[in-house]
């Protein structure tokens, strides 16, 4: 079994992150009123042949932005959720944005955002999934999605999309270091005032497609 796989999913009390939380784990759905206490599972995914092993922290909104940053330097994944039925919900979506960015996660973390279809109720939608798409976009995060853990739609995939993004997007940083360690091998090698038009002094740089 591999390493664990860390998650911290983060948003407004009435996002329904904990509904999600427990659909994934537990595969039952629960509209539960957050409190002020840390809520971590663990659950083994299936991935092919392989079983990872989930490591997932849902803190409240209190001490979410208490937190310091080693909590999520450490993690695989940043999740941040919200209600595409709630207005309040989509405003506050930059300030965790920005919360996050505060974080300082790792190069390796991939941040993504998850519209959640929450206690709808005959509402309709304040936000469309092409404009969520483009928010997440905007922000930097590696993917959008929406989910709904009333009807148990699109859980299990968000998190196994999760993984895998992130050991994509950890084999493209391990190929870039890579890269860069051999041309500053290239670069010392060369006589000194000798440029090599073939040899580029500029870092690897990459993007997830």
């Amino acid at each position: 079994m591999s390493n664990p796989f860390k998650v911290m999913l983060v948003g407004d009390p009435d996002s329904g992150k904990t509904a999600l939380l427990h659909r994934f784990t537990d595969d039952v759905y629960k509209e539960i009123k957050e409190t002020s206490e840390a809520c971590f599972k663990i659950k083994l995914l299936s991935i092919g042949e392989e079983s990872v092993k989930m490591q997932l922290w849902d803190v409240d909104s209190i001490n979410q932005k208490l937190m310091t940053s080693s909590y999520f330097q450490q993690a695989q994944a940043v999740v941040v959720v919200f209600n595409v039925y709630n207005q309040a919900n989509v405003d506050n979506l930059s300030d965790w944005f920005e919360q996050v960015d505060q974080w300082r996660c790792r190069p390796q973390t991939i941040k993504i955002l998850v519209g959640h279809k929450y206690q709808s109720d005959g509402k309709e939608r304040v936000i469309s999934f092409e404009d969520g798409k483009k928010i997440a976009n905007d922000a930097g995060f590696s993917v959008y999605t929406e989910a709904s853990a009333k009807h148990g739609e699109n859980i299990r995939e968000t998190f196994v999309n999760m993984v895998n993004t992130q050991r994509k997007s950890n084999r493209i940083s391990n190929n870039c270091e890579t890269q860069n360690d051999t041309q500053e091998g290239e670069e010392e090698e060369e006589e000194e005032g000798v440029f090599s038009e073939s040899s580029s002094k500029n870092s690897c740089v990459c993007s997830i497609q």
